[in-house]
């Protein structure tokens, strides 16, 4: 199915690897030109060298989403860059998994405010042709964990804040999702670690997908792909979950 793709603008943060970089890599294929980041900017530009193959335009910086002057200068920059933009997708999180205040503030600051800073700056230019806006949450937003984590209860936050910014942003033709992976295991990844360093968790954690194994970022990448698109323009206000049936819950 062709998704319409070819010729859109996207910005994506925290792209420079895993779930980011796979998402600006299935962008690039259907023909979108992209603006990736990384708090390294070697990183960043050596991950904008690989998407080079794709034909597209790919512009690289770095930006520390949890700094609003760095951030901004990013966003700033990339649209120009990129000559406009149609879809932000926001991929970053400070990925704080304790319940301290230091947890609390870095979530609030990092998820939250880049999240709501991202829309604040780009809302104007997506609302001029119309436009996705798409934050990557988690499955741990909806599902009770092993402990009480500033990340979670975060990332569920998002979710509220995606369901009535859709509400506000329907008329300007821009739509708003959330998508929610479940467990994705890739090289160098939270999952790998967790095989290496917690065999037990990540045996019953694999018990509960329904499909008998965890996802990679390609399945990620396809599912932000659709929701970003043209093709899902009648699509707003949800949040799709891909976590090979690990939420046991009816209607996701």
């Amino acid at each position: 199915m062709d998704l319409n793709l070819r010729g859109k603008r996207a910005l994506i943060t925290g792209s420079s690897r895993g779930l980011g970089f796979a998402m600006a890599d299935q962008l690039c294929r259907e023909g979108a030109h992209v603006a990736i980041c990384g708090r390294s900017a070697k990183a960043a530009s050596d991950a904008a060298a690989r998407l080079e193959s794709h034909n597209t335009r790919v512009w690289s910086g770095a930006a520390d989403v949890g700094d609003d002057q760095s951030y901004r200068g990013w966003m700033r920059e990339a649209v120009e860059q990129l000559g406009g933009c149609e879809i932000f997708i926001f991929n970053t999180s400070a990925g704080a998994v304790d319940a301290s205040d230091e947890a609390w503030r870095r979530s609030c600051e990092v998820d939250l405010l880049g999240a709501s800073r991202g829309v604040a700056a780009l809302g104007p230019e997506l609302s001029k042709n119309g436009g996705s806006i798409l934050f990557i949450t988690s499955a741990a937003a909806t599902e009770q964990m092993i402990r009480p984590a500033a990340y979670s209860a975060v990332k569920a936050a998002l979710l509220n804040f995606a369901k009535n910014l859709s509400a506000e942003y329907a008329p300007k033709g821009v739509t708003v999702n959330c998508l929610s992976p479940g467990p994705i295991q890739y090289p160098g990844g939270d999952w790998e670690r967790v095989q290496l360093n917690a065999p037990e968790f990540y045996a019953s954690m694999l018990a509960r997908t329904d499909v008998g194994h965890f996802g990679d970022p390609g399945d990620i990448a396809r599912a932000a792909a659709f929701l970003v698109s043209p093709a899902a323009k009648f699509v707003t206000g949800i949040n799709m979950l891909v976590d090979g049936g690990m939420n046991g819950r009816v209607g996701g």
